[in-house]
């Protein structure tokens, strides 16, 4: 069943079988004013509302690949023009439940790479920072005693941050082309969903509501 779809402007595409989704369906019939729409009967805000719950639950579209935090202020920006905003709790529940409903054990695994490529790069920062520190304080010319009372020199104590530093990164292609291939499957999966569901029925209920 295809829940949500959204155009490559943002916009979302209110779909018959949204209706059948608890949800979804209370943020549609809810009647909000916003400056586009002065009586709140064109549900433009129960729009960009659903627009966000696809943008914050989806493994697709051009916020995939932000942490939920930056995820969500770019989409305070982006749909509503104001870093402020917050979802209320119909718009949360109706994040759970696209999560909930469109969650298969690829896209699983995608946010899975998706949140260690994240990691990754925050230890790849850490660690070049580390080394510029070391550099700056000639690390490389002193030593120190391990546990063991063994004089290690910082020679050897920076080449293994530098180790650690090619081995994460080292890694990250390989995450990403494993990101590449899983995101071209899910792709192939919706699109088989979408049509096999496809149909024509037209919207009467949100039309009166």
């Amino acid at each position: 069943m295809r829940l949500l779809k959204v155009t490559e402007d943002l916009k979302i595409e209110i779909l018959p079988e949204t209706l059948l989704i608890p949800e979804f369906k209370n943020i549609i019939k809810r009647t909000k004013k916003c400056k586009e729409d002065h009586d709140g009967r064109q549900k433009l805000m129960a729009k960009k509302e659903l627009a966000y719950v696809f943008h914050m639950a989806s493994t697709e579209g051009p916020y995939a690949s932000y942490t939920l935090f930056d995820r969500h202020i770019q989409l305070a920006n982006d749909l509503f023009e104001d870093h402020t905003w917050q979802p209320d709790e119909e718009v949360k529940a109706g994040v759970e439940r696209f999560k909930e409903l469109n969650q298969t054990p690829s896209s699983q695994a995608l946010n899975t790479i998706i949140n260690a490529l994240h990691k990754s790069n925050k230890i790849v920062d850490a660690l070049i920072n580390q080394i510029e520190q070391d550099l700056t304080d000639e690390k490389h010319k002193s030593g120190i005693n391990n546990k063991k009372g063994q004089i290690v020199s910082g020679v050897e104590l920076m080449l293994n941050d530098l180790q650690a530093l090619l081995k994460v990164a080292n890694e990250i292609p390989k995450s990403i082309d494993q990101y590449e291939k899983l995101d071209e499957k899910i792709l192939k999966e919706k699109q088989a969903k979408a049509s096999k569901y496809r149909g024509s029925a037209e919207i009467n209920e949100f039309e009166r509501s």
